[in-house]
């Protein structure tokens, strides 16, 4: 557990929601958080989501950056960037500055690229 004051790597798990778990409600964090079980609600932080492997989240989400080799079924909104690797699924809408999406990783629904003093230029995936 991260005492107060204490240096934490902004990739170092801090947070863990595992297979067979399922969590409904309201998510808030500053590092890492990896989901392998189920979520569902609003997840709004300042640090990374890794959904891994047979992981679901469900809802909206706002981080700083997300990877997703699991399920995502919402809206999600990374402030840096946002990689699909494979078995990764997302469907519903992606808003970010980068997209990356890999081998195997897919994305249905709609993408919006983000950048950080112009309009958003947006995309619809088929």
């Amino acid at each position: 557990m991260v005492q107060k004051g204490e240096k934490v790597s902004s990739t170092e798990v801090i947070g863990f929601i595992g297979k067979g778990m399922r969590v409904e409600g309201k998510l808030c964090f500053d590092y890492t958080v990896r989901v392998e079980g189920e979520f569902k609600g609003e997840i709004d932080a300042a640090g990374n989501l890794v959904v891994g492997e047979g992981g679901l989240v469900e809802g909206n989400v706002k981080v700083d950056t997300a990877i997703i080799t699991g399920l995502l079924k919402g809206e999600i909104e990374a402030e840096k960037r946002v990689e699909i690797q494979f078995p990764g699924r997302i469907v519903g809408t992606v808003r970010t500055p980068n997209l990356i999406i890999g081998d195997g990783g897919v994305l249905e629904g709609n993408s919006v690229m983000l950048k950080k003093e112009e309009n958003a230029f947006t995309y619809t995936a088929t």
